[in-house]
């Protein structure tokens, strides 16, 4: 079977104000349509995406995280599995599953979003644009970086919404 390049996923839940930042970054990819870029858009991880999954060479989870400070993209490996049975699986859980059952994950990484209110109804982050163009930029800057012409990744330490450059 030939592994397809990328799979970009965006996970959180729509009607828990900041937990959909990562899929309005997916859907703001999605509008660009980037060779060799497949987006889903998901309320949550479950075991069943080990078969997507095995099919791409790299992968980006991108999520709402409620301890962040500021916009961040980083290497994720996978992890033990802590609660096999558990409704809420995390990339690294479902990486850990995949190797399991194949002996092989992607390349993966985890882009994260700082989320300030998880309450019912839609987001009210007044940085959320600005964390979701700011998200898509460090993306689209890894990608073109695993290609063969990037653009430096010095440029990708930038953050949004903390006030702060690194």
């Amino acid at each position: 079977m030939e592994k397809k390049t990328w799979l970009i996923i965006g996970i959180g839940n729509e009607l828990a104000g900041d937990d959909a930042l990562g899929r309005q970054v997916v859907e703001s990819l999605a509008k660009k349509a980037l060779p060799g870029v497949q987006i889903l858009s998901l309320p949550q991880l479950t075991p069943e995406m080990t078969e997507h999954l095995r099919c791409y060479e790299q992968v980006i989870f991108v999520d709402a995280d409620v301890s962040g400070q500021e916009v961040a993209l980083r290497p994720l490996a996978s992890e033990g599995i802590r609660q096999p049975f558990s409704h809420l699986w995390s990339p690294q859980a479902i990486l850990a599953l995949l190797e399991m059952t194949t002996g092989s994950v992607p390349q993966a990484w985890l882009a994260t979003l700082p989320a300030r209110d998880l309450g019912f109804g839609k987001s009210r982050n007044e940085f959320g644009a600005e964390l979701v163009a700011e998200a898509v930029r460090l993306i689209e800057v890894l990608i073109e970086s695993q290609t063969a012409t990037p653009r430096h990744l010095d440029e990708a330490t930038r953050t949004v919404g903390s006030g702060t450059s690194k």
